[in-house]
């Protein structure tokens, strides 16, 4: 790292020391609890408990398109709202896959726009999505091919 860097992270972070030692012993004074335990041995325990889940991201399944079409999408038409379905479903299943936010994936306002002109040329959907996000850029015939087989449904 440069001089500049490590100096800005030794001034950001000096007092961390002072806090850890002060809370150790202000833990350490306090009280244990029914199990036995001290105050900095309940807090060793919890933070164990809160470190040890495994955070989930949450599914996307017809609970949570309707509460999405409920709050932002509003009047959408029958053939509007099966677009609007696949896309969701693309967007969480390439989330998954490449790791990423559903909003880096595809933002909600550009779906939304993609549900409402149900583009069928990369032209069209290119004007629905300015700047184009990098993996509909990259997914852009296949969005076209969902957009297709859900207006034919």
């Amino acid at each position: 790292l440069p001089s500049e860097m490590l100096q800005y992270a030794r001034e950001d972070t000096h007092y961390l020391l002072y806090v850890h030692d002060r809370l150790k012993v202000l833990l350490t004074q306090t009280p244990g609890n029914s199990m036995g335990l001290s105050g900095l041995e309940e807090c060793y325990e919890l933070s164990k408990e809160i470190c040890l889940r495994k955070y989930e991201k949450p599914l996307m399944n017809d609970l949570a398109f309707q509460n999405f079409v409920d709050k932002r999408a509003p009047g959408l038409s029958r053939p509007q709202e099966d677009v609007l379905r696949v896309l969701m479903q693309w967007r969480d299943s390439v989330a998954r896959a490449e790791d990423e936010s559903t909003g880096y994936v595809l933002p909600s306002a550009m779906m939304l726009q993609l549900a409402r002109e149900m583009p069928t040329t990369t032209a069209k959907l290119s004007e629905c999505c300015n700047p184009v996000p990098a993996l509909v850029r990259r997914d852009g015939r296949h969005l076209l091919d969902l957009i297709a087989k859900a207006l034919q449904s």
